[in-house]
């Protein structure tokens, strides 16, 4: 009698602590309470209190705006900041040189089109500090693929004392990079940089990661035979490139839709616009 022996061999799958898996919705901030209005903020003072949906290393910590900037240390509510600034705020906090806020966003239900290479990632935030001291405070968003292997990083720098004219205050800081192929998973990690004193007084305030379809930018310039209109492609994307003399009737340009595999930039040929204007665009069918 022989025997079968099988086996059955299943691949890691990376899910770490503290992963957000939901579903990616285009256009909206991936980050829970990225504004820290989701707790009841800690006064001024040693108080550490936790943000819903962050991890917290040292004693980062959500505080509350003061009521105006007669304050000794943190921003107030008259401080430079976003006018949407709510009430709190996330602080470096008490007593430690560095700290900081991380959180994992799961964006395996967009990976086809991550793959392709169709997805842009927005990072932005307030950062900022006290009066003519460096304390400062970062974020990093970092690419991971399925076994949590990074591919890529952007990050927003810190904002220093000149930046913010010695002023207590937080500052917008943003930055756009397509999302790598193979991305499953965005890491962001807010870090807060102690320089002076005892309290880390590195603020931010508003953070938001926005995934949004690439948008191509048309490129319009005379040549000989006609006007010449190109773009940078998409990996796997179809687009219909139409013209009009109006902005109101569209007509299809010679074989106006492509669908391009390398991301090779696409061109075409309107061959002696008769029109004295002329307006072009693409269209995601």
């Amino acid at each position: 009698m022989k025997l079968r022996i099988s086996a059955i061999l299943a691949a890691a799958l990376f899910v770490p602590a503290g992963l957000h898996a939901q579903g990616i919705i285009l256009g909206t901030n991936l980050l829970i309470d990225g504004d820290a209005e989701s707790a009841t903020g800690a006064p001024e003072g040693n108080a550490v209190v936790a943000a819903p949906g962050w991890t917290t290393t040292g004693n980062a910590t959500v505080g509350i705006y003061a009521a105006d900037s007669s304050s000794d240390s943190i921003p107030a509510l008259n401080s430079p900041g976003p006018k949407n600034r709510g009430v709190n705020l996330f602080t470096g906090g008490p007593d430690n040189e560095t700290s900081s806020f991380s959180q994992l966003v799961s964006v395996s239900s967009v990976s086809a089109r991550i793959d392709a290479g169709q997805l842009s990632a927005a990072l932005s935030a307030y950062l900022g500090g006290f009066d003519s001291q460096e304390d400062n405070a970062t974020v990093t968003a970092t690419f991971l693929n399925g076994t949590g292997g990074t591919i890529s990083s952007v990050s927003l720098p810190a904002i220093t004392a000149a930046d913010r004219d010695s002023i207590t205050g937080v500052l917008l800081r943003s930055a756009t990079v397509i999302v790598p192929p193979l991305t499953r998973v965005i890491s962001v990690v807010l870090s807060f940089t102690r320089t002076d004193g005892s309290y880390n007084d590195g603020y931010a305030d508003n953070l938001s990661l926005v995934l949004s379809p690439v948008v191509p930018v048309l490129a319009i310039a005379h040549e000989s035979g006609g006007m010449k209109v190109s773009w940078p492609s998409i990996i796997n994307q179809t687009y219909e490139a139409q013209w009009s003399g109006d902005l109101i009737t569209w007509t299809d340009l010679a074989n106006g839709a492509v669908t391009t595999g390398t991301g090779a930039a696409l061109s075409f040929l309107d061959p002696s616009p008769t029109a004295s204007r002329r307006f072009y665009r693409l269209l995601l069918p």
